[in-house]
């Protein structure tokens, strides 16, 4: 099964889940968005395999990658460092980050999308739960059902 969904036929297995827009995948796909912004996250999470979870209206297990670094500073910081590779406007990166003192840039590295995308809802009859994806992220390991 591992082979269908992924091109390098690697496993399905990872400690990490990550809820991201759409639009946002397709850019990290791509390779025009190289870091995933957070409000909160722990630099605990390097070097881990992540799963990545397109959201509405998509609703699928995508692809998954690496955590190759996480920077941790000021919105206006992060911005002058790294924005074009932050795959948004930024108009939309002021928005999301209004109100922080500090954001997180996930570095993903070795992307690999899925040959077929596993729906949320397939995902839960495999193993027989009602799932709830998390608004951010979450750790496999302590979320059953996520």
């Amino acid at each position: 099964m591992c082979s269908l969904y992924s091109s390098n036929g690697g496993s399905l297995s990872s400690d990490l889940l990550l809820s991201i827009h759409p639009k946002h995948v397709a850019r990290i796909f791509d390779g025009t968005k190289r870091y995933e912004l957070r409000r909160k996250f722990s630099t605990k999470w390097l070097g881990h395999r992540i799963n990545i979870y397109a959201t509405e209206p998509a609703m699928q297990l995508v692809g998954q990658a690496t955590v190759r670094s996480v920077i941790r500073n000021s919105p206006k910081e992060l911005w002058e460092k790294l924005g074009p590779e932050l795959g948004c406007t930024l108009a939309d990166y002021e928005r999301y980050t209004s109100g922080a003192e500090e954001v997180f840039a996930i570095e993903l590295a070795e992307v690999t999308p899925f040959r077929v995308p596993v729906s949320r809802r397939d995902v839960g009859v495999i193993l027989n739960e009602s799932l709830v994806p998390p608004q951010s992220y979450c750790s496999l390991k302590s979320n059953r059902g996520w």
